[in-house]
This record gives structure tokens, C-alpha cells and sequence, in this order.
């Protein structure tokens, strides 16, 4: 009987992750992975709407992809290669599935978190700008960024034995760094992580990685920067967050 499935389903989003969040490792035994697995999987088929929402919506209020970037392109050809490693926004790949095991193989097991991130809704790099605001300003959106699998393949692989001695996985840049300033950190997931979630290490909430995307998305349509910094009007923020589906 899936229990914390059900109660999910009616609509206890927090309280049922808090619960699996509580057990730990527990969620890998027999009598909770599936349930556990079960209550994942539409919690980020949730959150993939929702970015597919806050992205039809974004060029009503004036969100431009890529403005405010530090670094300057010098040919045609590299901004391009550049927006191909970093799309606004990209689906799983159909061999998902086998990525994920490679990635588990590699770099020890991942929370359930992000494993049906990478399956359900797969990359998302909201940096960018608003045309109500000065470009240069751009990074203190700190935007939603989450690299894909693939980045993820190649860090992994990349750093060798070094692995075990820092088995970070960085799944974003912070908010200097996501627009191409020196010196800025990461935003990084320790592995190897049995259990739901762990922490979103270096984020400057410190909450795990779902509340992050709760907190994120939810509240600030994608820019959790705007708490700090209003650049768009508290209309326009309703706009972007209204009507999404809670997870």
C-alpha cells in the first residue's frame, strides 16, 4: 500500500516529504522505495510544469535570456556553442534512465531528489535579465540554474580519484558565477546520499534541495533574488507565480 503516496496525492506536500525526509536511508528499504519513488515522480513532473509555465510567461514582463551575462562573445560561433552547453531550458535525454545509472555508478548513490529531477524535468538556466533593470545587475537575481546530466557526467568522470576525497556535485554556479564573474562559488549536492534530499550546499537559504526549488519557484517565479532586489513590480510577480501547482 503506497501510504505516503496517497497523502501526497491529497494534497500533504510538506508534510509528506518532511516524513520521508526524516527516515534518512530507511527510504531505500524494500517497504518504502516505492512508495518513496511514488511520491517523487509527480512531485517533479509538478515542478517541470511549473518552469514550463514561469518560462511562457517570462517574455510578458520583459525577461531577456542571457542579458546581463559579465562575458562578451567574440564570434558568432562561440555565443552559440555557449547557448548550446547552456539552454534556457532542456527535456531529459531518451537515454535517460542509463545516464542516471552511470552517474550512480560513478559517483555513489543520489537522493531521490534529484535522481527524478534529471529523469522528470532535466536542466533549467534562468539567467538572464528584465528590461526594468540595468543588465550589469543581472547577477543579483541569482536566477534558477541547475546544470544537466551530462555536466554532471563530466564532472564526475573529470575529477577521477579526487572524487573520493571532495565528492561534491555542483549543480549551479552562485549568483557571480552563473554570470560569468571570477570569483565567484557553487551550489553543490554531497554524494554519495541515500536518503529523499540533502542539502543544497552553499545556496545562501541552507535548505535542502527541494525547499530550495519550493522557496525558488513558488514564491519568486524563478529569481529568488527579487526578495532583496524588486526589479519587477509586485504585479508582475504575481503574475509569474500565480496558479502554480504546489509540490
Amino acid at each position: 500500500m503506497l501510504h505516503f503516496y496517497e497523502r501526497y496525492q491529497q494534497g500533504h506536500h510538506q508534510e509528506v516529504y518532511d516524513a520521508l525526509l526524516a527516515m534518512h536511508d530507511r527510504v531505500h528499504e524494500p517497504s518504502l522505495n516505492e512508495d518513496a519513488s511514488a511520491v517523487m515522480r509527480p512531485m517533479m513532473q509538478r515542478v517541470r510544469v511549473n518552469i514550463e509555465t514561469i518560462l511562457q510567461r517570462l517574455p510578458d514582463i520583459g525577461y531577456v535570456h542571457h542579458k546581463g551575462l559579465s562575458r562578451t562573445f567574440t564570434t558568432q560561433q562561440e555565443q552559440e556553442a555557449y547557448e548550446k552547453e547552456m539552454p534556457l531550458f532542456q527535456l531529459p535525454a531518451q537515454n535517460v534512465q542509463e545516464q542516471i545509472a552511470l552517474l550512480d555508478h560513478l559517483a555513489g548513490s543520489l537522493p531521490l531528489s534529484l535522481r527524478f529531477f534529471y529523469q522528470e524535468v532535466g536542466s533549467i538556466h534562468l539567467v538572464g535579465a528584465f528590461s526594468s533593470m540595468d543588465p550589469k545587475d543581472g547577477y543579483l537575481l541569482d536566477p534558477l540554474c541547475v546544470f544537466s546530466l551530462d555536466i554532471a557526467l563530466i564532472q564526475v568522470t573529470m575529477s577521477g580519484e579526487s572524487w573520493k576525497e571532495d565528492s561534491r556535485l555542483l549543480l549551479s554556479g552562485d549568483c557571480f558565477f552563473k554570470y560569468g564573474y571570477s570569483g565567484g562559488g557553487t551550489y553543490d549536492v554531497l554524494l554519495p546520499c541515500q536518503a529523499i534530499d540533502t542539502l543544497f550546499v552553499g545556496e545562501p537559504h541552507q535548505l535542502t534541495f527541494v525547499n530550495y526549488l519550493r522557496l525558488c519557484i513558488l514564491q519568486w517565479g524563478g529569481f529568488p533574488g527579487l526578495e532583496q532586489h524588486p526589479f519587477v513590480s509586485q504585479e508582475q510577480q504575481r503574475y509569474l507565480t500565480q496558479d502554480l501547482l504546489p509540490f
